[in-house]
């Protein structure tokens, strides 16, 4: 017994060296951040994101979570503006270090740079969360519109 646990720590603690020291650390993904910047597109109050994603609503939560599958971190802001993120984490993920964000004034931002995990947006404010996230990442990209 004593010998499979420690077997499954040492598996466990080397796999994620791997994760994080040898496998290729993204730093943004143009193809993910146009596939989830077209899906947001199509979405133009919050009643459309909602019925078309599972969201994570962290409002007001000092929580992260996962965004895998169709999940969207959901961020309401007191002034009635709300703010939705697609994010891939950096760590292990090719098409990582990208974030696609989606808000109340119909604009669908997208982000690359360093992302450790999904983390809500942080500010009280629409305009402070992406202040922050401009802060945080290394770039923003800018896509004219597609027709």
């Amino acid at each position: 017994m004593g010998r499979a646990v420690l077997t499954l720590i040492v598996g466990f603690i080397g796999v994620n060296i791997a994760r994080f020291t040898i496998l290729p650390m993204g730093n943004g993904s143009m193809l993910y951040a146009r596939t989830w910047k077209h899906r947001l597109d199509h979405c133009v109050t919050l009643t459309d994101v909602t019925n078309r994603f599972e969201c994570l609503d962290v409002t007001d939560r000092n929580i992260g979570g996962s965004t895998t599958g169709n999940r969207l971190i959901l961020h309401t802001f007191t002034n009635g503006h709300w703010m939705v993120l697609r994010c891939a984490n950096s760590h292990g993920n090719p098409w990582g270090g990208t974030v696609v964000t989606r808000d109340s004034t119909g604009k669908t931002r997208v982000f690359f740079g360093h992302v450790c995990g999904s983390d809500k947006p942080r500010g009280h404010s629409l305009d402070e969360a992406y202040s922050n996230l401009v802060t945080s990442m290394d770039r923003e990209e800018v896509f004219l519109d597609e027709k």
